[in-house]
């Protein structure tokens, strides 16, 4: 179910706080050249005539065990059941990320196959990304207003956890992990995902969705749910129109798959 037009939606102030200033993005560059400027010259050279595949072990670690990829602004968040012998009924492996409405700028995170799903992308600078620090948004309203994926904590924050899509920043720490992590996949810290089918309270008693939900290791699973991960797929992130809430300028460039839904895990049996 598509998120409906909120009007007049508040233009949340948490959004352009990052921790780091623009600048901090800028200087990266400038960074790596003073290192290299204090090197003896034959370092330095070195540095730069060095292969890729010895400067960047990592990337070229990620290119033999694990699914292609390539990278993208924008991604959908798909459902990967990691034990297709325990899918729900009916399927939900490959049903996209998607939110259910249940008030002003508030939205249940569920599984939708109905939707094209909604288009994510990581929003911070780059050292919010390198602490795992970074931001889930997507654009939603009119004017686009950014909404975060958000943790809703229990009193009891040892057991399960809703999540949601409400307008505002999201919960920090909820991003996509990379090399040299096993897999490129939504994260969150100390948690995995499951997907359940149940009501939502918002809606009539004989409405039944797919919510998404986070529980710390060790949790117990129950019978209505399953647990899930969930891979990025590719997709292009919008222009932003004129008098838009939402900012792009700390879209990250993030890896995706293609066709998450259809990889085929037996030729990675290394990470899966």
């Amino acid at each position: 179910m598509p998120i409906p037009i909120i009007p007049n939606s508040p233009r949340p102030t948490s959004i352009t706080t990052n921790s780091v200033p623009p600048s901090t993005t800028k200087l990266q560059p400038n960074l790596t050249i003073t290192m290299l400027a204090n090197l003896p010259w034959q370092f330095a050279l070195l540095a730069f005539t060095a292969p890729v595949s010895s400067a960047n072990p990592i990337l070229a670690r990620q290119e033999a065990p694990y699914p292609p990829s390539t990278f993208s602004q924008g991604f959908k968040l798909i459902a990967n059941v990691t034990d297709r012998s325990h899918d729900l009924s009916p399927p939900i492996h490959g049903w996209a990320l998607q939110g259910a409405h249940i008030g002003a700028g508030l939205n249940s995170a569920v599984l939708n196959n109905t939707t094209p799903g909604m288009i994510f992308y990581q929003n911070g600078t780059l050292a919010d990304v390198s602490r795992q620090q970074s931001d889930m948004l997507t654009d939603v309203g009119k004017p686009l207003t950014p909404y975060g994926i958000i943790m809703r904590y229990p009193s009891d924050a040892d057991k399960v956890v809703a999540l949601g899509i409400d307008a505002g920043s999201g919960t920090a720490g909820i991003t996509l992990t990379d090399p040299p992590y096993p897999m490129t996949e939504l994260s969150a810290y100390a948690s995995q995902f499951a997907a359940c089918k149940e009501n939502v309270p918002y809606y009539p008693p004989d409405r039944e969705f797919v919510v998404v939900k986070a529980f710390r290791d060790g949790y117990e699973v129950p019978d209505n749910c399953v647990v899930v991960k969930f891979l990025p797929q590719c997709a292009a992130l919008p222009d932003l129109p004129e008098g838009s809430f939402s900012s792009h300028e700390f879209a990250n460039t993030s890896r995706c798959f293609e066709d998450p839904a259809n990889i085929d895990w037996p030729k990675y049996s290394e990470v899966r």
